[in-house]
């Protein structure tokens, strides 16, 4: 055999070699696993610098490529709970369980009944200072009981004097009551 011959057979082996590793790292590129990791990096990432809505995009990436992914619906409920979100973090965890299967859904049980109880703790608060709004209103006046009372009549100023109860008042030009 020629060295031209050799020569071209192993420019041949060479460029084979080559495209093999080329296509090696494609498919290694494209599998899901990595994309998946490459994924959670960035939402890691979101999460720690506190870009909540990026973090949710990326975390809801990953459940659509992965969805037993149980880092992914603890990582989107964190984020969902950082913005105050609270009823949708339970919503995410609640889906969780019931799409992941074996211990993962045990953990994410675990996160879920936390915020659970922090929802129910921050509901029990809220109908608190509502009552307590209510309690704190100020009792109507006789004026605003009265169901004779025309609503154009409350906005008229009583102006000059005034026969009221049988009394007989005087009101300055800004309503106002005049004694002495």
């Amino acid at each position: 055999m020629s060295i031209k011959k050799k020569i071209f057979i192993a420019v041949l082996a060479a460029e084979g070699v080559m495209i093999a590793v080329f296509i090696v790292l494609i498919c290694y590129f494209s599998s899901s696993a990595v994309k998946v990791n490459r994924q959670m990096e960035f939402a890691q990432r979101y999460l720690l610098d506190e870009d909540y809505k990026r973090a949710i995009a990326a975390f809801d990436r990953i459940i659509e490529m992965d969805s037993d992914n149980v880092e992914a619906y603890i990582g989107i409920a964190e984020a969902y709970a950082e913005t105050g979100a609270l009823e949708m973090t339970v919503e995410i965890l609640e889906e969780g369980v019931r799409r992941v299967r074996g211990s993962g859904s045990d953990e994410i049980e675990a996160v879920l009944d936390r915020y659970k109880e922090e929802l129910a703790q921050i509901e029990a608060s809220q109908e608190a200072d509502s009552e307590l709004a209510e309690a704190l209103q100020p009792e109507p006046t006789e004026a605003e009981v009265d169901s004779d009372m025309q609503p154009e009549a409350a906005a008229v100023v009583n102006t000059g004097f005034i026969t009221q109860d049988g009394d007989v008042y005087y009101y300055d030009q800004l309503g106002s009551l005049v004694v002495g």
